[in-house]
């Protein structure tokens, strides 16, 4: 696509300015402010609706020197005559003020603006328009196309890598394996796995294995510094002096069992137990006596409580019934109030219209009697609509409010008598209820007790007795007991320090054993760390070899520009990255000229790849004395001191 010619008009700060290119390159000259990039963001503007700056709001309309506001009452036009494929299109686009006469008012006020859009002096609705110009080349390419900075200035590195990519075509698997026998083992421990995701999979092992590596030698000094030294214990003579100690404390507890079980004491023992035996017989039959008369009254007294709860319960359904009832009553009277609110809000309503006595399509006044008519209609519709609306109102009272009313007054009626009489019932048996209770405690006051018993007196009298005996006899021993049950207790001490130095040849056993298992983990570990090791490196050649492959591939479709697609970290891995490069200088570090010249390699190279050419504007072309050759045409913007008014110069290519 070439720029055959372009008209401007109000744009910006170009009053009006025809850049009649020929279809051929061309040099802009001008000072500083001349209009040069405004000529850029009017294609721009024509083209996609932004400025070089990829701007999309921006101020279009020229702006008053004097008073700094926008200039009113002008309206913008860029129209641009291109030539693509053989054929001429005309694109026009016209942006202008939209001035509204809002009802009541005679003047007119700004609201705000619009665009119209032409294509070969038809208007279009914007879709078309753009839909015609992405068929040329989407949005994106042109921008890419039409400046040659934008690549290395306004994209991301991750866009530009995958720009590069899909231009030079990726390298794939089989094309890295196929370089290198050694890569061909990467094949099945890759399976399904990216090498990236590999990698990092990789690393993260290896710094596991290393981490566990390096804490084993701690283990097994830890272990070591914990281990008993066993070198002069005899186990063979403590496992004797464990049978002697056990020996020594069965005869002194035999001792202490023939002290603690004499004969004398027995006997008592057991005449006690006989005693209370027969004391608990007696006093269980009173118990079994007395609780039978008791149990006959208290059934009674259970099922009066339970038919009191009967009665309560309805009590509190006829209750609930009737306060729902009485919201409902509530609700029916609320709802007629509203209709009757709504009844009156509709018949007070009065009939009012606003007709536009000036038709907004053309402008003309409107006949008075296509204004009376309209109005006579309006009234009739409106009339006839209250009426319908009243009538609606004033069945829904009578036909369904009224009726509910009666009904729920009948309801509520009702149960008002049914709570009466449950009140009345309820009353009735809460007195049958105390009456039981009454009969319960005048049985219980009349109930004998098994300590009136002569024959119970006499039994407990008897263990009394007998228990006053074992106390006696007991004192006699007690002071024997003690000293036995003190010398079992010093044995048994005796015993457990002997079992725990006996302990120590299990420990010794066991931390040996842990060292070894400590050893093998290591050796096993050190094997892991091992292949792992082998297929980081592996991964790393598979790397370097593809960042080689893509480099070539890559670096063989430009003339100028080189592109570094990964970075060495310090731990020797690769990180992707997309810095473009000069002579070895990134392109941070260029000067003005490498820029725009490794900028219009990119994009020459890119026109290939999208298929399509598309006029390039370059801006402070001064700064370049000598240009790459370009296959589209080309738009300088020279700044030169020289030029008060903007000088366009055309020239043809170098065949």
């Amino acid at each position: 696509m070439k720029i055959n010619k372009l008209e401007i008009t109000n744009f910006k700060g170009i009053k009006s300015f025809e850049l009649d290119l020929k279809c051929q390159d061309a040099m802009i000259s001008g000072r500083n402010e001349s209009g040069k990039t405004t000529i850029m963001d009017a294609f721009l503007w024509l083209m996609f609706g932004r400025d070089s700056l990829d701007q999309t709001n921006f101020e279009i309309k020229p702006i008053n020197q004097t008073t700094g506001e926008t200039m009113h009452g002008l309206e913008t036009v860029v129209e641009g005559e291109l030539e693509h494929e053989g054929k001429t299109l005309l694109l026009q686009k016209v942006y202008y003020e939209k001035w509204t006469k809002e009802r009541g008012s005679v003047e007119k006020v700004f609201t705000g603006h619009t665009t119209d859009y032409y294509i070969n002096q038809v208007p279009v609705k914007q879709s078309e328009y753009q839909e015609k110009i992405n068929s040329i080349a989407k949005e994106n390419v042109f921008k890419l196309l039409s400046n040659p900075l934008n690549f290395n200035e306004n994209m991301s590195w991750t866009d530009r890598r995958n720009l590069l990519l899909s231009v030079a075509g990726n390298v794939g698997k089989k094309e890295i394996m196929a370089t290198n026998e050694k890569l061909r083992e990467l094949e099945e421990i890759l399976k399904e796995r990216e090498i990236d995701e590999h990698k990092r999979v990789l690393a993260a092992t290896i710094k596991g294995l290393n981490n566990d590596i390096e804490k084993i030698p701690t283990r097994i000094d830890e272990t070591n510094r914990n281990r008993p030294d066993i070198s002069e214990i005899d186990f063979n003579a403590l496992q004797g002096e464990i049978a002697a100690l056990r020996a020594e404390q069965d005869k002194v507890r035999g001792k202490a069992n023939d002290i603690k079980f004499g004969a004398e004491l027995s006997k008592l023992t057991l005449e006690s137990a006989q005693t209370e035996t027969a004391a608990i017989k007696l006093s269980n039959k009173y118990s079994s006596d007395n609780e039978l008369a008791l149990k006959q009254l208290r059934n009674e007294h259970t099922d009066i409580s339970n038919a009191t709860d009967v009665k309560e319960r309805d009590l509190r359904a006829y209750q609930s019934a009737k306060e729902g009832l009485a919201r409902s009553l509530e609700n029916y009277d609320e709802q007629k109030k509203e209709l009757l609110k709504q009844w009156e809000e509709v018949n007070n309503r009065t009939f009012t219209i606003s007709l536009e006595e000036v038709c907004p399509a053309c402008g003309q006044d409107i006949p008075k009697e296509s204004l009376e008519e309209t109005r006579e209609k309006a009234l009739k519709d409106f009339n006839l609509k209250k009426s319908k609306q009243l009538e609606e109102i004033v069945t829904k009272g009578k036909t369904i409010i009224n009726p509910l009313i009666e009904q729920t007054m009948a309801t509520l009626k009702t149960s008002e008598e049914n709570i009466a009489r449950v009140l009345k019932d309820i009353e009735d048996v809460k007195k049958r209820l105390q009456a039981k209770d009454d009969d319960i405690t005048t049985l219980q006051k009349s109930q004998k007790t098994v300590q009136d018993d002569p024959a119970y007196v006499s039994l407990m009298e008897k263990a009394k007795g007998i228990e006053g005996n074992i106390s006696k006899l007991k004192a006699g021993v007690y002071d024997q007991e003690k000293e036995l049950a003190a010398e079992i207790e010093k044995i048994e001490k005796e015993i457990i320090a002997v079992q725990e130095r006996l302990a120590l040849k299990d420990q010794n056993t066991k931390a040996l054993e842990r060292i070894e298992e400590l050893k093998l983990e290591e050796r096993a570990l050190a094997k892991q760390l091992e292949q792992a090791q082998k297929q980081l490196d592996l991964v790393n050649l598979y790397i370097k070899t593809q960042v080689d492959l893509l480099d070539s591939k890559i670096n063989t479709k430009f003339e100028l520009a080189r592109f570094k697609l990964f970075e060495v970290q310090v731990n020797g891995g690769l990180r992707e990255c997309c810095e473009t490069l000069y002579k070895g200088i990134p392109y941070s570090s260029m000067n003005n000229a490498a820029r725009i010249n490794v900028g219009l390699d990119i994009s020459r190279t890119l026109a290939k790849h999208y298929g399509v050419n598309i006029p390039c504007f370059c801006d402070n072309a001064e700064s370049v004395d000598d240009y790459i050759e370009m296959d589209g045409q080309m738009i300088f913007l020279y700044v030169s001191k020289e030029h008060k008014q903007l000088e366009v110069k055309l020239f043809q290519k170098e065949n």
